[in-house]
């Protein structure tokens, strides 16, 4: 039995480069079975373009018109609720698809249909469509030694960390939406999917092959800019209490959401926990300074830095900053 492939496509004045990705989508090599496009009030010729795409595609193509502004996260879990395929592929306004990048998902889905999700690495291009010669894993961090850590099914422990996985490069099945929505507002939606079907032991699979071009410009909502040691700790340097104080919430919201699905006993549901104590406990430490030192040695001695942080990059962080 062939897979069905929603792509799920949200909009907001991306007129200048949506041309290109619906393109790169008419012309995959095993089709769609429904392209959803949820236009967030634009005021250039996305809509346009949407509806002139429409009436030309080989198959379905629903635009929905938000009334109000929704922003990123709230526009895609509608749209993930609309859809009606075997899976949901996310795309963004923005990127470029490689032609085969569905029949590749198909092969995958066809070979181990237990999969859940998966997701991929991308080519990094510029505002001209001009590959930069790097790869997208890289540029956010995403080493290799994470990546055998996702190999050997620890993508949880590493999502704990740090996020990896980019929402315009990601597929998962569709019958998963009753477990992930409602998607809380401080959260991006692409973390929120990944980290939810990770704790809910969800057979995750990497594909190292750049399946899009993700195209980084000045005017997008996030990029993947990569930073050398010192651009990362003065970056680091910029995070506040409150940031970190937003993190916990984000974690313990993630813990409250799955609790009714896999139980407050979980062990995925007490490290969400654990993490926002220990985001919580760094948020401290900016506070009440005279305290960042034990309180810091504590978390450390821990293990907590570890399993909840980049170790001891986040360490010095707190201590020299």
């Amino acid at each position: 039995m062939m897979t069905t492939f929603s792509v799920v496509l949200c909009t907001y004045n991306g007129a200048r480069y949506l041309r290109e990705q619906l393109d790169s989508i008419a012309t995959q090599t095993v089709l769609p079975s429904e392209l959803i496009a949820c236009d967030d009030v634009s005021t250039d010729a996305s809509v346009e373009m949407l509806t002139d795409f429409a009436t030309h595609a080989s198959f379905p193509v629903r635009i929905v018109r938000n009334p109000v502004n929704l922003r990123s996260t709230a526009n895609f879990a509608q749209g993930m609720a609309l859809a009606t395929g075997d899976v949901i592929v996310l795309a963004d306004q923005d990127d470029r698809w490689q032609p085969h990048k569905l029949e590749r998902f198909q092969q995958e889905w066809q070979q181990f249909p237990e999969t859940d999700l998966i997701f991929t690495d991308a080519e990094l291009i510029d505002g001209k469509g001009q590959r930069l010669g790097r790869r997208l894993w890289d540029s956010i961090g995403f080493s290799c030694g994470f990546r055998q850590w996702v190999q050997c099914g620890r993508t949880f422990e590493v999502l704990l960390k740090r996020y990896i996985m980019t929402g315009a490069t990601m597929a998962f099945r569709s019958e998963l939406r009753e477990q992930l929505l409602p998607i809380p507002t401080t959260w991006v939606h692409d973390a929120w999917i990944a980290i939810l079907v990770a704790a809910m032991r969800g057979r995750i699979v990497m594909l190292p092959e750049p399946l899009i071009d993700y195209r980084l410009h000045a005017s997008q909502q996030i990029g993947a800019q990569q930073r050398n040691y010192w651009e990362q700790y003065q970056f680091a340097r910029t995070i506040t209490a409150a940031d970190l104080e937003q993190q916990a919430l984000q974690f313990q919201q993630a813990a409250e959401h799955l609790e009714p699905h896999l139980g407050t006993d979980d062990v995925h549901v007490r490290a969400l926990l654990a993490k926002t104590t220990h985001l919580r406990s760094r948020a401290c430490m900016k506070t009440h300074r005279w305290r960042r030192y034990p309180q810091a040695l504590l978390e450390f001695a821990s293990g907590h830095y570890n399993r909840y942080s980049l170790g001891w990059k986040a360490l010095l962080v707190d201590l020299l900053t």
